[in-house]
């Protein structure tokens, strides 16, 4: 016995049957909202990088896959995949956040010269920062 059993039998000495079923259905939406919020967050760098809907579609495909894969595999081998996948989005945040460290930066430099100047919501113009890179124009 381990894991969601434990939890499971934990709640039901202290509130009786309905706490095994309450955990089940926590369990539940916490899984099936975190498979939407991950999906979301793939297809939507997915259809930046790309509009190519071949890719999204092997991207659905592979999702699907992997949804069948995880409620088959045995608990230690989907979360030791899980840990080597946080470990690899990680790494490309990390180097994302390397790479607009200049950015940032300036655009921070910016922000505390306007809140020094009193402006008490200070609002971003490409105008202002001339030397930024890309085709900036503003953030809502």
């Amino acid at each position: 016995m381990g894991g969601i059993q434990i939890t499971q039998d934990a709640l039901t000495s202290q509130i009786g049957p309905s706490g095994r079923y309450f955990i089940a259905l926590a369990v539940f939406f916490f899984a099936f909202s975190t498979i939407l919020g991950n999906y979301y967050y793939g297809e939507a760098n997915i259809r930046y990088l790309t509009r190519n809907p071949v890719v999204l579609f092997l991207f659905r495909i592979a999702v699907a896959g992997m949804i069948l894969f995880g409620a088959t595999a045995t608990l230690e081998l989907v979360w030791g995949l899980v840990d080597v996948a946080m470990a690899l989005m990680t790494i490309c945040n990390l180097a994302a956040l390397a790479g607009l460290w200049k950015c940032a930066m300036k655009l921070l430099e910016d922000y505390r010269r306007k809140k020094k100047a009193g402006i008490k919501s200070p609002e971003f113009h490409k105008s202002e920062v001339p030397d930024l890179p890309g085709e900036i124009e503003c953030w809502d």
